[in-house]
């Protein structure tokens, strides 16, 4: 846990280091987040309760991304995912690297930033398992450097029962 708590501090101070003056402020930003959700057919997680498909799960993390052009960015996250009650023996490792889209401001209201995001997920713990994810959301500017992260995102595996592991991301982005 400790390890990567460390990477995402890491990732963060390397988007923050990419700081620059653009038509959106900034050239980079990192975020830390905490994700209520569900997974639902996810072989990394023991199986849920006799007749039901879902399992109630956590999942925390942070990431980075930079902007290559306009509004499109490319970043990179790392975190755990695990069932609600048992997290600590039962969590495995998420990491991704995405393409990111966030809508400029229009008009006056300049606090409000939607995005989309789209990329590679892999996941790990005892073996990797490949997988892809997509997801939207809003950043919501309280001032120049620190915005609230409201997202949905669903990472998805490639291989067997192609689970699905859909989170309810809150968190802060910073730049």
């Amino acid at each position: 846990m400790k390890t990567l708590v460390s990477t995402a501090l890491l990732l963060i101070a390397l988007s923050l280091s990419a700081m620059a003056q653009t038509s959106n402020g900034s050239r980079g930003q990192g975020y830390l987040f905490f994700a209520p959700g569900v997974a639902i057919h996810n072989r990394r997680l023991p199986p849920p309760a006799p007749g039901q498909t879902t399992r109630a799960t956590v999942h925390i993390g942070g990431g980075g991304e930079g902007f290559v052009y306009k509004g499109l960015g490319v970043g990179a996250e790392l975190g755990a995912v695990g069932p609600w009650s048992g997290f600590e023996d039962e969590a495995f490792g998420v990491g991704s690297v995405n393409l990111s889209y966030h809508f400029p401001p229009s008009g006056k209201e300049r606090k409000l930033e939607p995005f989309v995001s789209l990329g590679y997920t892999l996941f790990f713990r005892a073996g990797v398992t490949h997988g892809g994810h997509a997801g939207f959301g809003l950043n919501r500017w309280l001032n120049k450097y620190v915005a609230l992260r409201f997202e949905v995102r669903d990472n998805v595996e490639f291989v067997g029962t192609k689970g699905h592991l859909l989170g309810f991301r809150i968190g802060v982005t910073l730049r």
